[in-house]
């Protein structure tokens, strides 16, 4: 059956004119034709005696996500939906997929379904909101492949632990954001960091729970010690005014830090380090690997 296929697709590709090929095969584009088609070119293009141009990258596809990044806008999720992709050139980036229609156009069809619903089942059924929400957000999308001018785009902010990209733009109705997941994610952000500077916006790590602490004391200790090995750490202290709120003073650490933070110490037996030497408080971390590597400020005595 390949063979056939195969056979096939030379056939096909072969009344087109070099020039056509080369234009194809420069251009890379995987959606519009498969490995075997372009393996085909390479074959016919040899066979004629043509030099063969170097390809534009190949992006594999994304998936477009509805998720928000409070710093780009704390209210608007992501309006494209499922596999994508999005591509970086020279006039801007280019975003293909699937996105939600406008408001008043969900609600047009929200109340369109319901109606339908009624009218084919004799008014024995309406469909409830949730079942006509997912319709109207995850089914009934407009396929529209847009180009945003870099001069367009108001800002972006990357989000590695969820390999995320999203961007904001001024673009036709219900395009913006784009919430984009890849794993390509690190060269998307190089490149619009290369070509937009100045507009990214700062991600904030999410929090998460290492440790709860005996006093205030004990917590900054673990604070002092986390922050000078480079770990996000913050502390927060029980609410006061909550007579519900008794846990004692936590440690939080950034999400994507919280395996290196448990390396360094161990919620259960942590203990602030003292100075062998000179018994000095506060010593400093100095590295972790393959265990903790401590100096003393006050005499320059190192342990481990």
């Amino acid at each position: 059956m390949c063979a056939v296929e195969r056979s096939e697709i030379k056939r096909n590709l072969s009344e087109k004119t070099s020039e056509e090929l080369i234009q194809i095969w420069t251009m890379n584009n995987r959606d519009e034709y498969s490995t075997m088609g372009f393996e085909v070119i390479k074959e016919i293009l040899t066979e004629r005696g043509a030099t063969l141009p170097a390809q534009n990258p190949y992006h594999p596809p994304g998936k477009y996500r509805k998720v928000r990044l409070p710093a780009l806008n704390k209210r608007a999720y992501g309006v494209y939906r499922g596999t994508g992709s999005l591509l970086l050139e020279d006039g801007g980036i280019r975003v293909k997929g699937k996105h939600v229609y406008s408001l008043g156009v969900r609600w047009g069809i929200g109340i369109a379904i319901a109606v339908i619903s009624v009218v084919i089942t004799g008014g024995a059924l309406m469909l409830g909101i949730i079942p006509i929400y997912l319709l109207v957000e995850y089914v009934f999308l407009k396929k529209e492949e847009i180009t945003v001018p870099w001069d367009k785009i108001q800002n972006f902010g990357v989000d590695p632990r969820r390999k995320l990209v999203g961007v904001t733009f001024d673009g036709p109705p219900a395009t913006s954001p784009i919430m984009y997941v890849s794993d390509e994610w690190n060269d998307i952000a190089l490149k619009l960091r290369e070509r937009i500077p100045g507009k990214e916006k700062e991600v904030t790590p999410p929090k998460v729970f290492l440790c709860e602490c005996e006093d205030r004391q004990k917590a900054d200790q673990v604070f002092k010690t986390l922050q000078g090995a480079g770990i996000d750490c913050w502390v927060e202290q029980p609410d006061v005014s909550k007579s519900t709120d008794i846990h004692r003073p936590r440690i939080m650490v950034a999400n994507q830090q919280l395996r290196q933070a448990e390396k360094i110490l161990s919620p259960d037996d942590f203990k602030a380090p003292v100075c062998p030497k000179c018994g000095a408080n506060d010593p400093v971390l100095e590295a972790v690997e393959p265990e903790n590597l401590w100096r003393c400020e006050s005499c320059g005595a190192k342990w481990t």
